[in-house]
Formats: C-alpha cells, structure tokens, sequence
C-alpha cells in the first residue's frame, strides 16, 4: 500500500487501537504516534519517495537475517 502512494512527499495516516497487536507491525514498517486519542493512537508514514516504503517481504527478510 505504502508503495502506491503519489509523489512527492508521500504520507499515509492511520489509526490502530492501542492493545491491537497488529500496532508492532506498523511501527516496524516505519509509521510513528502523532495522537493518542485514548482507546485509538493515530499514526503517520512519511516518505519523501516510494522507495523508501517498506514491503513485509523486506522487513521479514532483514530481521531474519540481522
């Protein structure tokens, strides 16, 4: 997803409730708290182009291997 976003200056925001599990994933894919909204923390990507977004396949592989 983050990778089909336009150019330049990309950025994608997001909100996961805070005992989500899925909140790890998206902080290793390189989203960052801006709002804590009690139940709800808003997140932010930001790229200054596509090939900075992460893929799971690129962060899976350099975990394994690190």
């Amino acid at each position: 997803m983050l990778q089909k976003l336009p150019l330049p200056a990309s950025h994608c925001a997001i909100h996961v409730e805070r005992f989500n599990p899925a909140l790890r994933l998206c902080e290793r894919l390189g989203f960052r708290q801006i709002d804590d909204r009690g139940v709800y923390l808003f997140l932010e990507w930001r790229g200054t182009d596509n090939s900075q977004a992460p893929t799971p396949s690129s962060q899976e592989s350099s975990e394994a291997s690190g």
